[in-house]
Parts: structure tokens; C-alpha cells; sequence
């Protein structure tokens, strides 16, 4: 059964609450002691930089929130390869061949989901003995799947995360110097790669 392209469209419907460091977890780290206010902001700036840039590079959502998944049909097999680890569906919608967009429900009853593995793709199929509708074919985004995705709270996001967050901000706090595209890749990267490479993320990482 084909899954979705990986160049899906995603849209946040709910931020985290919070982030997986807090400043005073890279203060403590880089041991910076007492900074003054505006250094508090740029250290809250770099764990916003250090989390984006691990969680796309690892397609993962560490502190839960919610996302639409928009596809333009319901391919056999739907596979959710970003945002992981997804944790439930909240619904999937769709357009009819009316133009009226309509709720699978109850979900049970039109589709099954396996979101059992934290480093692999969520799953939807449709539901035993059944298939999917028929989606207005001139709609672009003519479906819509919403989801919640992440570890939990930041207690809950793994420690190799963080640590690739802190060895990023610590090194950006450090070396503020302008970096040279195409130059020879630092130790801090490669220490950074091996970190974050220190559990198995799944084939889609």
C-alpha cells in the first residue's frame, strides 16, 4: 500500500507549553554564573534554535503539541514519517465529492491506527472490511488529519535530546565567531551527531 510523499504539509495547531531545557539548565552547563537579563533572553533564543534545529533533523515533536497533516487524497496506506513520536489522532477529515467537509466517525468504525513504536512512521489504514471514501478529486488539502505528537513534558523528552541541544548552545554561546559555509565540519558536530545518533531513532531518522 503507498504512503504520502515526504514533502507533506503540516500546520501547528497547538505549541508546547514549554521547552525540553530551561535557562537555567544551559546556565548551569556552560557554568555562566550570574548573566544579566539580556544574556537570559539570548540563552531562551538558543534553546528555541538548538530544539528546531535536533527536531528537524530527527523529523521528531519532543515536548507534545498538536499538528494538521493536509494531504490531497487518502492514499491505501497513510504514514505519518514527521512529528514523531505521533501519540494519538484526533480526527481525520475530508471533502466529499459534494465539497462538504466531513468527519470520520466514529473512528473506529472507518479506520485503524498503529502508533505503537516511537522511532517509526504512525500508520492509518482504513478499518477492517472496509475502504476508504471518495475525496473531492479538484481539492487541493482536500485532507485533513490532526494529531498530537511528542514525549510528554520536557521531564519526559530523552536525555541524548537535551544533550544535543546543550553541546549546540553551549558551542553557539562559546564561538560566536561567523561561521564559514562549506568548512570542514567541527568536533562539536561530530559530537553533537554521535549524541543524538545514541539511540535508534528508526528507519525515518
Amino acid at each position: 500500500m503507498a504512503g504520502y510523499d515526504l514533502d507533506a504539509r503540516f500546520s501547528l495547531v497547538t505549541a508546547p507549553t514549554e521547552e525540553p531545557l530551561t535557562v537555567q539548565d544551559v546556565v548551569d552547563q556552560c557554568q555562566l554564573g550570574e548573566i544579566h537579563d539580556d544574556q537570559r533572553r539570548k540563552v531562551a533564543r538558543d534553546i528555541i534554535a538548538a530544539r528546531q534545529a535536533i527536531e528537524r533533523r530527527l523529523r521528531r515533536q519532543f515536548v507534545t503539541a498538536t499538528w494538521k497533516l493536509y494531504l490531497d487524497n487518502l492514499p491505501g496506506e497513510i504514514l505519518i514519517t514527521d512529528k514523531l513520536p505521533v501519540k494519538t489522532i484526533t480526527h481525520i477529515k475530508y471533502y466529499n465529492a459534494n465539497g462538504t467537509l466531513t468527519t470520520l466517525t466514529p473512528a473506529a468504525t472507518y479506520y485503524q491506527t498503529d502508533l505503537v513504536s516511537e522511532g517509526r512512521p504512525a500508520r492509518i489504514i482504513p478499518a477492517y472490511g472496509t475502504t476508504w471514501p471518495s475525496v473531492r478529486a479538484d481539492t487541493l488539502n482536500a485532507v485533513e488529519i490532526q494529531f498530537t505528537a511528542g514525549y510528554g513534558a520536557a521531564s519526559a523528552v530523552p536525555a541524548c535530546l537535551k544533550s544535543g541541544m546543550l553541546l549546540l548552545i553551549a558551542n553557539a554561546y562559546e564561538n560566536r565567531e561567523e561561521i564559514v559555509i562549506g568548512a570542514t565540519p567541527s568536533r562539536i558536530a561530530n559530537f553533537l551527531e554521535q549524541t543524538i545518533s545514541s539511540e535508534d531513532w528508526g528507519a525515518y531518522s
